[in-house]
């Protein structure tokens, strides 16, 4: 465990000049994945770059539930103790609401931790391990066009069989460098070359806010949701008090963030969400999306990038962090030396693994769009307590295919 985790529930980062411009392992996006990838090739001696395009400690779109699977997977790796150290927060119940009916399920291992503690605490064991990090720093995939037109000064890199180039711009100044493997992690905005994923048929968009003063009574150690017409609500206190509104909406309403989500609680009871967010109302892109590649030669996609399906009670966040870590013995190896094969059982590893663990919230969200199900689904879920843990523990699965990611 970093030292510094002792002192701080979200340590500072501060960005470290780069002392080599050719890398093993460049990992773009310092989310959960990235940030837990880099760590992990950091730990297996390769030099590391992490980059990501915001400044850090920054805040991020989320339901702030870490379940179980995620904190499996950072205690494989000796991390157990971070959500603890961070002012978790134990998640005793999910209180389903939808339009007059109520259901009230036990929660066994969540936690509430928002992203912005976690982000940046994974960026601190990351450079701790021995990884450079530079926020505010967007990267791309150097095409051979871009070659050809780099700006005056810019290194050039061609591509050869040993390395990827990748361009980095930084406060509008630009340079290129090279890297053994890059992990891409660059989430649901998957910007780093010209592969795009595959948006599912009316996909929501995600929607958040924190709020600083709470509009209502709500009781830390409960996660709410509340399922309306045009979406549902997640509202939960995270571990310094303050209210995290996740949403997940149609995409096409045509009004603010905040007149849906009051829209979808209005339909339940809640009151609105009338104090203004600490950060105001930030959105996300479409979220239920797949990947035509999971793996091209030397680049291996994890965590949102490699797709990604509207998530239940924080299965977001522990299909990101398995694939972090299920990915280190394929970047470890292509570090060594790339070979196609490498791609190929990192795809097929990715989809037994967290593509499996996706199904039970593949369907979840296809049922909350059926306002009339829920509702009587809700009223079952009441009277039936133990049919309800079983749901939640269905959707606690792991997603890691065995103990330690690879294929035996």
């Amino acid at each position: 465990m970093a030292a510094a985790l002792h002192d701080s529930v979200a340590p500072p980062v501060t960005a470290l000049e780069p002392v080599v411009e050719e890398w093993d392992v460049v990992v773009v996006g310092a989310g959960p994945a990235g940030s837990l990838a880099a760590r992990q090739a950091a730990t297996n001696g390769a030099s590391v770059l992490l980059v990501d395009r915001d400044p850090f400690p920054r805040w991020k779109v989320c339901g702030a539930c870490l379940g179980p699977a995620g904190q499996d997977v950072l205690r494989s790796v000796g991390l157990g103790e971070l959500p603890e150290h961070l002012g978790a927060v134990p998640l005793a119940t999910l209180r389903l609401s939808s339009s007059g009916s109520h259901a009230t399920i036990t929660l066994d291992g969540n936690v509430a931790l928002s992203r912005r503690a976690l982000d940046t605490a994974l960026v601190a064991e990351a450079v701790e391990a021995g990884a450079d990090f530079r926020p505010g720093t967007s990267a791309s995939v150097v095409s051979s066009q871009d070659q050809r037109s780099a700006a005056p000064g810019a290194i050039r890199l061609e591509h050869e069989p040993g390395r990827l180039a990748l361009t980095l711009r930084t406060a509008g100044e630009c340079s290129t460098v090279g890297a053994r493997v890059v992990v891409d992690a660059t989430g649901l905005a998957g910007t780093l070359d010209s592969a795009r994923p595959v948006v599912a048929s009316g996909s929501f968009m995600g929607v958040g806010a924190v709020f600083d003063q709470i509009p209502f009574e709500i009781l830390p150690g409960n996660l709410h949701m509340v399922i309306g017409k045009e979406g549902y609500v997640g509202l939960v206190l995270d571990e310094d008090g303050s209210l995290t509104v996740g949403a997940a909406i149609g995409a096409k309403t045509g009004r603010a963030p905040a007149e849906v989500v009051n829209g979808i609680l209005a339909q339940s009871g809640f009151p609105a969400l009338s104090a203004r967010p600490s950060a105001g109302w930030r959105g996300t892109p479409l979220l239920t999306r797949g990947s035509f590649e999971i793996a091209s030669p030397r680049l291996f996609r994890i965590g949102d990038a490699a797709g990604y399906v509207e998530p239940f009670t924080g299965e977001g966040m522990g299909w990101a962090l398995a694939s972090a870590v299920d990915s280190a013995p394929y970047v470890a190896s292509a570090v060594e030396r790339w070979d196609d094969r490498l791609g190929r059982e990192w795809t097929r590893v990715h989809r037994r693994g967290v593509g499996r663990a996706q199904w039970f919230c593949r369907g979840m969200a296809k049922a909350l769009r059926r306002p009339a199900w829920t509702r009587a689904a809700i009223r079952v879920l009441a009277a039936q307590p133990g049919l309800a843990r079983l749901l939640v523990r269905a959707g606690s699965r792991s997603a890691r295919p065995t103990p330690h990611g690879v294929a035996q």
